[in-house]
């Protein structure tokens, strides 16, 4: 078993823009990302939408890779609302839905630390091997993306689990060729 050790921090972090994204998807009943799972505390879809979904869905796919991208390295988008601010009727409920995760996943890693030894990472062993960034989405199944060798995408409960984190991590395909834009998913 590899041990991280202090020369390699890992940063926990809450992807915003990719957040904004599973929120509209919500709001407005896309049929998009079908291999993302539903997001936790998500809100009931409205009775319509502010354009037809068939507009909608293929700008929100081209905004959830454009997401991915900025993950990678690549520029942050801007949110939907600002582009387009007739399309999103409450923008603040928006931002208050992604703060609200935030805090949570920032509240749960306080309280696991001091009730834990290891992080996920050092429990999962060669699989946590060289992540250096994990970005937690609050979906309600299991999912886990590698993003670049040192990168995940991973929901709350695949991590919050020990066994199923350490497979998925193992699952997840590590090579220059599963970077963003090129999905590869490994479920969780």
């Amino acid at each position: 078993m590899r041990h991280r050790s202090s020369r390699e921090p890992l940063t926990l972090d809450v992807p915003t823009p990719l957040l904004h994204l599973l929120y509209l998807r919500a709001l407005w009943g896309l049929d998009v990302a079908p291999d993302v799972p539903a997001a936790v505390g998500q809100p009931a879809a409205l009775p319509g939408t502010p354009r037809p979904r068939e507009a909608l869905a293929p700008e929100w796919d081209a905004r959830w890779a454009d997401a991915l991208a900025s993950l990678g390295g690549g520029p942050r988008p801007e949110p939907w609302w600002v582009a387009r601010p007739d399309d999103v009727p409450d923008p603040d409920a928006v931002s208050a839905w992604a703060s609200g995760h935030a805090e949570r996943v920032a509240r749960a890693e306080v309280e696991a630390v001091a009730h834990r030894e290891a992080a996920p990472e050092t429990l999962a062993g060669d699989a946590g091997a060289g992540l250096r960034t994990v970005l937690v989405l609050p979906l309600a199944t299991g999912y886990l993306r590698r993003l670049t060798p040192a990168t995940v995408l991973v929901a709350e409960p695949t991590r919050a689990d020990p066994c199923a984190y350490a497979a998925a991590l193992a699952r997840a395909p590590r090579g220059p060729d599963h970077l963003p834009g090129r999905h590869h998913d490994a479920g969780g």
